[in-house]
Parts: structure tokens; sequence; C-alpha cells
């Protein structure tokens, strides 16, 4: 797959024609980061707060024959929008809206990217293959896909090291709040309370037992299945993604110590200890 900017499948020319509000809400992580939870989650949270909201979520900056199309409904949108992305802070950042990225250690990330790669089948490889390079089925293991992704830089998918780095170094911001994805299942309400002050939602106290009950893990986890329609002639219907999804931590069994250690220089490198401390959680 072609790297960086060049990516086919990320078009860095679509959000400059997106007119930016105030009150713009945007998701920023890297693919497989978790994105689809937290779409669900702040449905919940702006419905809760009276706030109206696009339920479905674009990722802005996919090329495809419908972008045009998206951003004549983004501008027609009169309620508060919710946006995706997984570039970089340099290519979008701005002081107007509010900006929660999502960090989540990259051995989740590798070990779930490479079963949904696995999982979803030829419809779907030649449906995004109209867009950019033709991607084939991993045939390796995980072990040896690890490596691939490791000593290339993101491969098969784009530059991930970049990406952290581009946004831990915004988590001072005013309008940019990091998440961690392992917050939510050890402490839900704490999390929905920063993310709620942090996007100013007027959220009635009374609200909260209900709200909470909707945002659990495995409601939310449920929602996320279907949302991603699973039906479609692209998961197989859902079995492989549903299976694989109950594997929690599997690369534990499949990296080495040496493994290990790499990622943790590597990411030191990067975002140093505090960071490092923040993103490595298992």
């Amino acid at each position: 797959m072609t790297r960086g900017a060049d990516n086919p499948f990320l078009d860095l020319q679509i959000w400059p024609h997106i007119k930016r509000r105030d009150d713009d809400i945007v998701i920023a992580t890297y693919a497989k980061f978790g994105y689809l939870r937290m779409q669900v989650i702040l449905h919940e949270l702006v419905s809760a707060s009276k706030g109206g909201q696009n339920r479905l979520l674009p990722w802005v900056e996919l090329s495809h024959q419908k972008s045009k199309k998206r951003i004549d409904v983004l501008e027609e949108f009169t309620g508060r929008r919710i946006l995706r992305t997984h570039l970089p802070s340099d290519n979008i950042h701005k002081h107007s809206g509010k900006y929660i990225f999502i960090g989540r250690d990259p051995r989740d990330l590798v070990f779930n990217a490479f079963h949904f790669l696995k999982g979803v089948n030829e419809n779907w490889y030649n449906h995004f293959g109209q867009y950019g390079p033709q991607l084939s089925k991993p045939t390796q293991n995980f072990e040896s896909f690890w490596k691939e992704w490791m000593e290339n830089d993101g491969e098969p998918l784009w530059p991930y090291f970049q990406h952290l780095q581009s946004w831990w170094e915004k988590r001072n911001e005013a309008n940019v709040l990091l998440i961690h994805f392992l917050d939510f299942k050890d402490n839900m309400e704490k999390e929905l309370r920063r993310i709620s002050d942090f996007l100013d939602l007027k959220i009635r106290p009374e609200s909260w037992p209900d709200l909470l009950e909707a945002c659990n893990y495995s409601r939310v986890s449920k929602v996320c299945l279907e949302e991603a329609n699973i039906e479609s002639p692209f998961w197989n219907g859902g079995r492989v993604l549903s299976e694989e999804a109950s594997l929690s931590h599997s690369w534990k069994e499949c990296l080495t110590d040496i493994d290990e250690a790499e990622l943790e220089n590597k990411v030191f490198d990067i975002i140093g200890k505090t960071g490092k401390n923040w993103l490595l959680r298992h």
C-alpha cells in the first residue's frame, strides 16, 4: 500500500472543503481503535443533553465516489456534528471544534486488524480495491503480520507512529481530549463524565443512571456489531467478527519478550516515558 500522504485510501483534499463549526466533535483514531464504540457513546451523551447530531458518523477523508455527497450532507445538517478521522493531527486540527483522540495498546490494534482482514471476504477486498491498490487476505500467521507492521510502520495499513506522536503532542490543547480504550472498561462512569465536561454537555443528574446503562461495555459491543451491518456480503454473516472479537489479548500467546521490548523502546522514543505508560496497558 502506498504510504503516508500518498495513501490512496486517505484523501487529504476533503477536509479543507468542510466548513468547520465551533461545536463540531471529531473522533480521531488509528484504524481498528474503537471509533465505532465511541460513536455509540457520543450519540447517547449528546442525545441525553438534547443536542441533535448525525446518527451515522462519516469517515471524512476516505477516498470514495460519494465523498462530495457526504460533504453536502454535513453542510445541510443543523445539529451538532460528529465526524471521524484516521489522520494525524497536523492534517485536520484547528482551534474550532472538539477533538477526542482514542489511544489503545498497539498490540490489541494489530491483533484486531489481523483478524479483521482475515475475516472479511473477497467482496470487501474488491470494493476497496476500487479506491486504491488491491489488498489481499493475510496468509501469514499473526507473529509474521506483527513483524511486518512494526518493521514497515503500519504495513499494510498506514503509518502508525507519526499518527500517535502528532496527537500526543496536542494533549495539552484546550480542545483536545485523550481517552484510552481500556478506561471505558475499567471506569466507564468516570470517562463518560470526563467526555461530557469536555464537550460542555448539559446532562441532568437524573439522566445518568439510564445513560450509564445505555453505555455499558456489553451493550455497546452488541450495538457495534449491529452498526457494522454484519449481515452484509462483506462480513460472512458476522461469524468471524463475532468469534474473534471475543478473543481478548491473544497476542500474549504469540509475541516474544524481544517483540514487546522493541515496541516499548519504539513508543518511548516517540512519546517518552509518560506516554509509554499511558499507552501500553495489558
